[in-house]
């Protein structure tokens, strides 16, 4: 019994890297499906560039703000497919959607939109720190995979201060759980 207890803990720590490291790396496993078709742009902001950011820009509260934020983000990777130079069509989109959901299943929804002929989900999982999102138009799908982050209140944050000002979408999603809470 002992053997067996001694076996089982490495195991299921190597398990649980797996696991994380398929769902820290979904963005690349569809791109290594995509990457020799047309219409296909993987951007990959590595830690090396993170650091950098780090590294810049004046000492005032808001660049030091921007620093910390930027210093809890282990990478960021933006995938684009351009559905008409691509060929995918709807089978593919419905096997990505599945993908998805049974890779992302213990994640929270954050936020999820449906419209004719567009579908926007954002999930996270704060203990793992890591937040994907995507968008699905009738000619272009967009992954979005932020990795060490674990509060979308930062990321908020920080789009705030990388646009001058907080984008409409985040400062809907924003005023919508201030709402939430004041009906707890």
């Amino acid at each position: 019994m002992k053997l067996i207890s001694k076996l089982m803990l490495p195991l299921i720590f190597a398990i649980a890297s797996v696991a994380a490291f398929a769902a820290d790396n979904f963005v690349d496993k569809v791109y290594d499906e995509v990457k020799d078709l047309e219409g296909v742009t993987l951007v990959n902001v590595t830690p090396a560039m993170l650091k950098s950011f780090v590294n810049m820009g004046a000492n005032d509260q808001k660049s030091k703000e921007f620093r910390d934020i930027a210093n809890e983000i282990k990478g960021v990777k933006v995938l684009t497919i351009n559905l008409i130079e691509s060929g995918w069509g709807k089978d593919k989109i419905d096997k990505l959607k599945s993908e998805i959901k049974s890779t992302y299943s213990d994640y929270e929804v954050l936020m999820e939109v449906n419209q004719k002929n567009e579908t926007v989900k954002m999930l996270s999982d704060k203990v793992k720190k890591d937040f994907i999102m995507y968008v699905i138009q009738k000619d272009e799908v967009v992954l979005i995979n932020i990795s060490g982050l674990s509060d979308l209140g930062k990321l908020i944050q920080a789009a705030g201060m990388m646009t001058g000002g907080m984008p409409e979408l985040m400062e809907k999603m924003e005023k919508s759980k201030k709402k939430a809470k004041a009906g707890e």
